[in-house]
């Protein structure tokens, strides 16, 4: 990695940090030294300028909104429940008369699907663009899904209330402090015993992901409230046109 890319980073994470404070600054500087491309860092910060009054939430949030509203959603969409989950229910893993949370729902395809086998979902997502998806597709499928909008590091949930969990794509999209928050909000929403079926890229993708991998994970989930299974190498599968695999992991963890 060049010393001019960090440097640039580091500048750039010092602007980033009084607009938007500590995460904005850890943002901008791993996306500088993960990118290795200053004029990528200029339009990140460019965005930060613009919004310099929003907290760093909000932005991202904002971001997530503009991706469900154009579409470009279906980049990692196909529409229908994901076969990992389908197969799931099929086996009767789920448990019959209990609640899953669907964290990072995106536009529910998981979560309307179980609410069509009669589960109790709840659907939380950063995007209130990818929630009204949501509740059109329940309406469409006369179903009841509890949509919540809120971010996966601060929850609206009780505790202990979640009997099982669902996670496609939202933690390889949360940096590490961000992941390990995630975490413990995981902790205290799952019951005891509850599992959460983790679905993610094993790579980066040039920056575009942080990768799901043993060490990562071992970080996210203490060992004192969470076992984790072995990590299964799976192609994930979306609605894209240009590529659409990825090279993803399954892994089945449970609270303690």
């Amino acid at each position: 990695m060049g010393m001019p890319c960090v440097i640039y980073g580091e500048n750039h994470g010092y602007l980033a940090h009084t607009l938007m404070g500590e995460a904005g600054a850890q943002w901008i500087i791993r996306e500088a030294n993960e990118r290795q491309r200053a004029s990528y860092v200029e339009c990140l910060l460019s965005k930060f300028f613009c919004r310099a009054t929003l907290s760093y939430a909000k932005f991202l949030s904002e971001q997530w909104d503009e991706a469900y509203r154009t579409g470009q959603y279906r980049n990692w969409d196909f529409g229908a429940a994901s076969q990992e989950v389908a197969t799931i229910a099929a086996f009767g893993l789920f448990p019959r008369n209990g609640t899953i949370l669907d964290a990072g729902c995106g536009s529910g395809s998981d979560a309307v699907f179980l609410a069509t086998l009669g589960f109790r979902v709840k659907a939380l997502d950063a995007s209130s663009v990818a929630l009204d998806l949501v509740k059109g597709k329940a309406a469409k499928a006369g179903v009841r899904v509890e949509a919540i909008h809120a971010d996966a590091t601060k929850m609206p949930i009780d505790d202990a209330s979640i009997d099982f969990a669902l996670d496609r794509g939202l933690l390889h999209n949360l940096n590490d402090n961000d992941g390990v928050a995630y975490g413990r909000e995981l902790a205290r929403v799952l019951k005891q015993g509850a599992g959460l079926l983790l679905r993610g890229a094993r790579i980066s993708y040039n920056g575009n992901f942080n990768p799901i991998t043993v060490e990562r994970l071992r970080a996210t989930f203490t060992e004192s409230q969470f076992s984790i299974g072995p990590l299964i190498p799976i192609t994930m599968v979306s609605g894209a046109d240009k590529d659409p695999t990825l090279d993803g992991v399954i892994v089945r963890i449970q609270r303690r």
